[in-house]
């Protein structure tokens, strides 16, 4: 069967919307709203959190941590997603860190 692995971009350098991704939205970070509404896809095997090295984003990887979550860290998020070691026989989606309409 077909994996379907969500790969979510999270940094908090957005240059239009600095830290948007730890915002808080009705008592919760917008990442952490974005992971529960991909967490309840039934098609959806695991969510990887794609992130920066960068401290300004330890922030995520702790969030990460609190919600169970695999995440991974590189200079370049972009960089990891291209070349992020995808099982045999998956499907990658990719979403950002701010994208709550999820269905």
């Amino acid at each position: 069967m077909t994996e379907i692995i969500a790969i979510v971009q999270a940094r908090m350098g957005s240059t239009r919307l600095p830290g948007k991704v730890m915002m808080n939205l009705i008592g919760k970070p917008m990442l952490a709203h974005e992971l529960s509404r991909i967490a309840r896809s039934k098609r959806i095997s695991s969510i990887v959190v794609a992130t920066t090295t960068s401290h300004s984003d330890d922030c995520i990887v702790d969030l990460c941590k609190e919600h169970d979550c695999i995440f991974s860290e590189a200079v370049n998020p972009m960089f990891l997603i291209a070349t992020t070691n995808v099982r045999n026989n998956s499907v990658p989606i990719l979403s950002s860190g701010s994208l709550l309409i999820v269905h």
